[in-house]
């Protein structure tokens, strides 16, 4: 995979994914990579796709905190508000912090 954000990729081979001469397997050309996944997260351009990505991928980690929020305390369940506590310190945002850490500013 090759990607620049304003480079001129003109003189990479049609061999490499995100030239403009690659050609995907039927034949027709791909084109220019507007952003692509590496250690966790996306990278791109910042109007590319990478936002959509990380904040879909957010998302997806965060849905279980809906469910946290519908918790209460009941005859067999005490103490809900800890367990609350717990989740959200010990789940959720350790899910949240990484992403966050190997994202570049321009993109979050």
């Amino acid at each position: 995979l090759i990607y620049s954000r304003s480079g001129d990729l003109d003189c990479v081979p049609p061999f490499m994914v995100g030239s403009p001469l690659h050609r995907d397997e039927d034949g027709n050309l791909t084109g220019r990579e507007a952003c692509f996944k590496i250690v966790g997260t996306y990278l791109g351009d910042t109007e590319a796709p990478a936002s959509e990505a990380i904040g879909k991928r957010l998302a997806k980690n965060l849905r279980p905190l809906d469910f946290i929020d519908t918790l209460e305390c009941t005859e067999g369940i005490q103490n809900v508000g800890h367990l609350k506590y717990n989740l959200i310190t010990r789940q959720a945002c350790p899910k949240t912090t990484y992403i966050c850490s190997v994202t570049p500013p321009e993109i979050s």
